[in-house]
């Protein structure tokens, strides 16, 4: 993987990792695992069987959670401890390869920096969410953030600098969707 790559991937995992890391740890593991891409060397870890096992389960956990309204929210909770750190260590590993420590710090903080403000907007919506009449809305809502980083992390895989842009745009609407619905609750 060159250089680009790897940075596309560390900005990637830090991203998704707001919204859904345990599949984000499956995701890199099945990557390694059936050499679906030249991963850096740090990256095997992720293809061990156990970890593989777990992140699975944890993965198919979040899945279910995430769709019952308010314990997502509960769920968000607590995750906003681990989301966080888990961006910042997956994007540090992904990049851990190119042996430059610099590198490797920085990856870790724009990991943690893009999982931190992604869980943000993704919890702040969730909690609109479930304040509404609509029953399903939690469930669509769940649905395509789980399309999103499965569609992210493919594009991711194939096109990273097209994955880079149209990131670029997601994060820019997210900042505002934040933005008008806290405006919102304060106002109400």
């Amino acid at each position: 993987m060159n250089l680009l790559g790897s940075i596309a991937l560390a900005v990637g995992v830090g991203w998704a990792s707001g919204l859904r890391l345990y599949l984000v740890v499956l995701l890199l593991g099945l990557v390694e695992r059936f050499h679906w891409l030249t991963l850096p060397r740090g990256a095997s870890v992720f293809a061990q069987p156990t970890l593989l096992i777990v992140a699975a389960f944890l993965a198919s956990v979040e899945f279910i959670a995430d769709k019952v309204p308010k314990f997502d929210s509960t769920w968000d909770k607590i995750h906003g401890f681990v989301r966080a750190p888990g961006g910042a260590i997956l994007a540090a590993v992904v990049v851990s390869g190119e042996g430059d420590l610099m590198l490797t710090v920085t990856a870790a903080s724009i990991g943690f920096a893009l999982a931190t403000g992604t869980h943000v907007a993704k919890a702040t919506l969730r909690s609109a969410i479930n304040v509404s009449p609509r029953s399903n809305a939690n469930v669509i809502v769940s649905s395509v953030e789980e399309a999103l980083v499965l569609a992210g992390f493919a594009l991711l895989l194939v096109q990273p600098v097209a994955f880079l842009v149209l990131l670029s745009f997601f994060l820019g609407a997210s900042c505002v969707a934040v933005f008008r619905l806290w405006r919102r609750a304060d106002e109400g």
